[in-house]
Parts: C-alpha cells; structure tokens; sequence
C-alpha cells in the first residue's frame, strides 16, 4: 500500500476550513489522398511485407493491410499460429513489400510521432501546434479511427485541458470516445438509471491495438471511457463567448435520435457506440441548458426531453452517471427529484465500493474519487436550482464536500465546485465568514489569482 500521510494531512486541513464556511451555510477536413486510403478487400490485403517499429528496434516479416486505423499486421507466434495487430501510424518507422505503398498515412505517422513526442515532455504549445492541423484533418476525411485516430483524440483532449480549458477538451473527448466504441467490448452493467452500482465493467484498452495512448498517466478512466476532468457541468469555468463557441462547434458527434438508435445492437443500453452518442447529447445538453436556462433548451427541441426519458432507463455505468447529473440539473422539478435520489443511491455504493474488494490482490485498485466528485458537483448543482432556502444552502454544502475531500486528487473539479460555491454563496445571506473560507481556499488552496475566474490547468489524471 502507499503511503499517503502527507497528502491525507494536507485533506484534513482543508477539510477543517471547509467545515467551517458548511457551519456558517447550514447556520444561515482536408480529405487524405487516395494511395493512403486502402481498405480489407483492395489491393493491399494480404501483402508480405517487412515492417520496422518505432521503438522496439525491430524488423517483423509478415502480411500486412493499410488502413487509416493503423497498419494491420498479423505475424506468426511462437508457435507458428498468426495473431491479428494494428498498430497505430507513429509507431511504424518504415514498411516495405512487392506493389505496397502507405501513401499519405506514412505523412501521418511522422506528425503523429512528433505530437505524441511533444505532449509526452510536457510540450503542450509544440504539440498542439502538430496536432490540431491533423486532427482537424482527419476529423474531416471521417478517417479518425482505430489506434491512431485515439492516440491524437488524446492528445487533442491534453492540449486543449491545458491551453483551452474544457469546452475544447470536452470535444476532443467526445471524439476519443466515439473512435474507442467502435471496436469496445461491452463496458458497464445496465444499472446505471438505477442507482449505478458497481459494475463488471470491462476495459476500453484494446489489446490488439498497439500504440493507442501515451506513456502519461491516463487522461480517460479506462473502464467507463469518461474523463474525470470533464464532468458535464458548463458552470463558472465554461462561460460567455466559450460556451457559444463550444455549442456551435462541427465536432460535435451526430446525437439525433435516429444515429442513437442505429448504433451498436439496435441502440441497446451498454452498447459502447450507443452509448458513446448518448453520453455526447447528455453533454450538448447541459451546455445548451447553461448558455441560457429552460429557453435555450426549449429552442433545442426534443433534446432535452430525450436526456430526460433515458436517465429514467436502464443504462450502462457511464452513460447512467452522465445521464442522471445532467438530468438533476435541467429537468423540471419532479425529474430533478428522481434524478437526485439516484445520484444518492449511487454515492452510497461508490462508498461502499472503497471498503470492498472486486480485483485481485495484486490488481491496482480501482479509482473511484472522481466519481464521488462528480456526483457531489451535480448534487449540488441541482440543489442551487430550488426555491427554498434549505434547499439551496444543501446544494452549497455538496459542493464544498469536493474539494474537501477530493481537492488533492482532482485540483480543476475542487476549482469548479468552489467558483460556483462562491458565486451561489454571495446570494444567500450568509455572512463574509464563509465566502472569505471560499475564497481563501480558492487563492491558497489552489493558487487562483485575484480574478478567481477558471479552474486551474488540468494535469495528469485529474
């Protein structure tokens, strides 16, 4: 086990301070070319060929397809059986064979190799300066696929955390869930519009996909596919003209109801590509609902109704998580009670989760604060919704629970959740105590200047 006394000291501080200000509330593209298009059935199926990867140094001889996914490889194993690999564009050094040519994906591999190279020394700037021409690029051929398309969704999403903030980064995100669905094994139990309790969620890693992430600390949970530093929450941190850019934008994946219902086993609930696109419409909607209250999401049509109607079925982890937040804060009052009562019955067994074992020993737990934080931030949210005082000084109190809690792990959640604690605080009358505790917290805890206006920049895993 690892110890954890200093961060676990540092908690209980803050923790204190915290407590303090919930006293004082309750108390008051471009299409690539032809030659680089090559799909299962054209001429380069099947072609011997002697690939060299970057990396390992080596040379394999065996046959290989050109797609826009990767280079699909399938060597012989030990014991002469062939296995099935395709590996991701800036992971082939060079590939050579009879009548065989990677046209423009051979391009590809050399600027993916040089953003990947840049995002993984901390060169932000440099690596968004390769990887946006590219992803804007493959996004508009339609050919974001396979193990290349979700190394860049990836470094897309960690360039816009930190230069961009979250709208931009909720975009790219959404595309990496999309591409990782395509070839997903069913993720999640289908009680997540009930509660959402543990599931035996599988992972997203696909293991004949080589090349598919960075060697940094994973951006994107792998068992739900969500990203913690992105909860659907388009608060203080996402506001004014980057709100309205963020909805206008053509990233957006195709939510209509009809794309849902044909995607995966005819729109079934834990389907990944299903619920790839109901997780990106929960998303649009809480960001239409926040750009302009009930009105804008009446002008959005059926939308809203939608979110609405499947946050009451049954759903798949993620997709129930996202679903019942999103329906906690826009739906009308009676959704918003229902919506509430599963986020609670869901902390309850996220709780419940820590003291109990579903791995194997010598597995690496399972992190599941995130989860906890994002569902005191829609508690809270929708809490600051109601009329009655009580209600409302509830709704502070969840989310001052984030960064007491959470505030070590997950810095751009305690940011969000204290911004909209400390805007919601200064209507209710409590007294200079306890938004001084906020504030305080905000400029020492997480080093917010003296606008106090965004989250910090997101790193690592959250």
């Amino acid at each position: 086990m690892i110890a954890r006394g200093p961060k676990r000291a540092g908690r209980v501080t803050r923790a204190v301070v915290l407590a303090c200000a919930m006293t004082i509330v309750l108390a008051a593209g471009q299409v690539l070319g032809q030659a680089g298009q090559v799909q299962a059935g054209q001429p380069n199926e099947g072609v011997n060929a002697s690939v060299e990867f970057r990396g390992s140094g080596g040379v394999v001889e065996a046959p290989v397809e050109v797609l826009s996914a990767g280079l699909l490889v399938r060597p012989r194993d030990a014991a002469g059986g062939q296995t099935t690999q395709v590996v991701a564009w800036h992971r082939v050094r060079d590939v050579r064979g009879d009548g065989l040519s990677v046209g423009a994906w051979g391009e590809v591999g050399q600027e993916l190799m040089r953003a990947v190279a840049r995002i993984e020394r901390g060169d932000g700037a440099l690596a968004g300066d390769v990887a946006e021409p590219l992803y804007a690029r493959l996004l508009g051929a339609g050919e974001l696929r396979g193990p290349t398309g979700l190394v860049l969704c990836e470094v897309v999403t960690r360039v816009r955390l930190e230069r961009q903030g979250p709208g931009g980064a909720t975009l790219a995100w959404l595309r990496w869930l999309q591409v990782a669905a395509e070839h997903a094994p069913s993720v999640g139990g289908a009680g997540g519009g009930g509660g959402g309790g543990a599931s035996q969620a599988t992972s997203w890693t696909k293991a004949q996909w080589v090349g598919q992430r960075t060697t940094l600390t994973p951006v994107v949970d792998e068992r739900t596919g969500l990203c913690p530093q992105l909860p659907p929450v388009f608060g203080r941190g996402l506001t004014g003209p980057a709100l309205v850019a963020m909805l206008a934008s053509a990233e957006w994946p195709a939510t209509d109801e009809k794309s849902i219902m044909s995607a995966g086993a005819g729109g079934a609930a834990g389907d990944p590509r299903r619920d790839a696109l109901v997780i990106a419409l929960a998303y649009r909607v809480a960001a239409q609902f926040e750009s302009g209250g009930e009105a804008a999401l009446g002008a959005a049509g059926a939308s809203g109704v939608g979110v609405v109607k499947l946050a009451e079925q049954k759903q798949g982890e993620a997709a129930g998580l996202v679903l019942d937040i999103v329906a906690a804060r826009v739906g009308d009052a009676g959704v918003r009670v229902e919506a509430r009562k599963r986020l609670s019955e869901r902390l309850a067994s996220l709780r419940r989760d820590e003291t109990t074992s579903e791995i194997e020993p010598d597995d690496a737990p399972i992190d599941r604060t995130w989860q906890r934080a994002w569902v005191h931030l829609g508690l809270g949210r929708s809490l600051l919704r109601e009329t009655e005082a009580d209600q409302r000084r509830r709704g502070l109190v969840e989310l001052l629970h984030v960064p007491a809690l959470f505030q070590v792990e997950h810095p751009s959640l305690a940011a969000l959740a204290l911004l909209e604690a400390r805007s919601e605080a200064g209507g209710m009358n409590l007294g200079a105590g306890a938004i001084e505790a906020i504030e305080r917290e905000l400029r020492e805890g997480l080093g917010l200047g003296e606008g106090l206006s965004e989250p910090p920049p997101a790193s690592g895993g959250g």
